[in-house]
């Protein structure tokens, strides 16, 4: 295979998908959530994500913490804190730092599979798959710390650069990487681990030594890295552990390592908790490869490393459409764990395979012939390529923009399980009395009276209002479904008479006297 022209083709599609974007200029990446994991259509994580870029660079103007919203920590709310520097050094925006993202990712998994002898074909090619592998992007459209693997990637590229030279400045590397793969996602101090664990059972007996520096190193970093957060004001205030079943219902099945995917299109079933967590599939074409390579290279050590981590991310309980079984997996051990149970989703760990399969199926293409090797190249693109990259809208009322805001901003129907009111936040500036948090969030909806929270059935009155102490209150009636937005329209008619004989305004809204 010509390397010049294998480059141009990958890095065509790589960035094709994104010019895409671009000229259409269609929304932000993402896609969104589904029942149950939300209380309404049209939901996504992404609208958070959207306002820590905005947050952050709010707070830092400002002279404050970016780790503490209010009273409330921001330890525990998957703050990808090297991609917030990156974004407030650069003024990159939320589309353009994942597009970065991807790029890094791609030239870390590049030299990660040179470091494990990899050609400069297989290389491209396995780098290439780390972006657009299913169990990749799906985490892009949702958690963009989840998604920033580069950093993972380049303690994984150090660690081998020095258990295979012994070159000291890599150690500095790895503990520099540890680092910031901690502070994008704690997440990420149990991938580094796996991968270190990997990367000394491959490497063999001849390397312990090595690779237990190593460890050493990579633990250091994590455990530096998570100081930025277990020091945030607050953080200690709530606990981020969670009871082992979640890990039970948010953990990978064994046949979802095998689906295929179709133009970057994951297949998703219905089975899955959701495509975000149920997708751990490399592509059914990498994972044949991979498996091809491991059976013609006899590399059962390979194999055996790949299936303990699928057991892993099997999480605490095998699990079968959807129907967990009485069969106790490792996992059970971990989230047995004071502070690991907060590892609610194993399946996260499916990451590791599809890097591992990514370097297999790369190395095995390099060393077919030409022909071959430009048609498994071919299929491979086929399926992991995506011709579109899916999009969720993000516009926010002209309201937002025009009002002038006086002290607390609420939205109504209240809930700290609203998303969507996060964006709303990244136009006006105005704090908000409830702020959806993946973790805590319970606790500001004590202050809000019943009338105004979700699923009430009680008429306010505007002394409810005036009680909460916010000098704006809107009713954003467009977010909601016909019948959910008549139940609302009915009950708040007496506190937005203004409004209450139209249907057509899209926003109700009341100024504090």
């Amino acid at each position: 295979m010509n390397t010049k022209a294998l480059l141009i083709l990958l890095v065509s599609a790589l960035i094709l998908p994104w010019v895409v974007l671009l000229l259409t200029q269609n929304g932000v990446v993402g896609m969104y959530l589904q029942r149950p994991h939300t209380l309404i259509e049209k939901e996504s994580d992404v609208y958070d994500c959207i306002w820590h870029f905005w947050w952050v660079k709010t707070a830092v103007n400002n002279g404050e913490d970016p780790r503490v919203y209010g009273e409330e920590t921001l330890a525990w709310h998957n703050v990808g804190w090297p991609d917030q520097l990156f974004a407030y050094i650069s003024g990159a925006g939320y589309n353009s730092m994942l597009f970065v993202a991807s790029l890094f990712t791609g030239i870390a998994g590049y030299f990660l599979a040179r470091s494990w002898k990899a050609g400069k074909n297989g290389a491209l090619l396995a780098g290439f798959i780390m972006v657009w592998m299913p169990v990749h992007v799906v985490r892009m459209y949702q958690h963009y710390p989840i998604a920033s693997i580069g950093f993972v990637l380049m303690v994984f590229f150090f660690a081998k650069k020095w258990i295979t030279t012994g070159d000291r400045k890599n150690l500095v590397f790895i503990t520099v990487f540890s680092i910031l793969a901690v502070m994008e996602s704690l997440y990420f101090g149990l991938v580094v681990a796996s991968g270190w664990l990997i990367t000394s059972f491959l490497s063999g007996k001849k390397y312990l030594k090595r690779s237990s520096v190593a460890g050493i190193a990579a633990g250091a970093g994590c455990i530096i890295g998570s100081l930025w957060l277990l020091t945030s004001p607050g953080a200690f205030d709530q606990s981020p552990e969670k009871d082992w079943k979640e890990a039970v219902y948010w953990a990978a099945e064994p046949q979802s390592f095998v689906l295929p995917s179709f133009l970057g299109q994951p297949l998703t079933t219905d089975y899955m908790p959701s495509p975000f967590e149920g997708v751990v599939s490399p592509g059914s074409v990498v994972a044949l490869l991979a498996l091809l390579y491991c059976w013609r290279k006899k590399s059962w050590k390979a194999l055996v490393a790949v299936l303990g981590v699928i057991v892993l991310a099997w999480g605490p309980l095998l699990k079968f459409n959807g129907v967990p079984t009485p069969v106790p997996l490792p996992y059970m051990v971990l989230v047995k764990l004071p502070f690991l149970s907060a590892a609610r989703a194993p399946s996260r760990l499916a990451i590791l395979t599809g890097i591992m399969a990514a370097i297999a199926a790369g190395v095995f293409v390099e060393n077919r012939k030409p022909v071959v090797g430009w048609l498994l190249a071919g299929l491979i693109l086929v399926e992991i390529t995506p011709l579109k990259l899916e999009t969720i809208e993000a516009s926010v009322p002209q309201f937002y923009s025009t009002y002038t805001p006086s002290g607390f901003t609420l939205e109504i129907p209240s809930s700290d399980r609203f998303r969507r009111y996060s964006l709303f936040e990244t136009v006006d500036g105005a704090p908000r009395l409830v702020k959806y948090l993946a973790r805590g969030g319970e606790v500001q909806m004590q202050r809000i009276p019943v009338s105004l929270r979700w699923e009430s059935c009680d008429m306010p009155d505007e002394t409810d209002l005036i009680s909460t102490g916010a000098g704006t209150v809107v009713y954003n009636r467009w977010m909601f479904t016909d019948s959910i937005r008549l139940h609302y329209d009915s009950l708040y008619s007496g506190i937005f008479p203004e409004h209450s004989t139209s249907d057509t305004d899209s926003v109700w809204a009341w100024i504090s006297p």
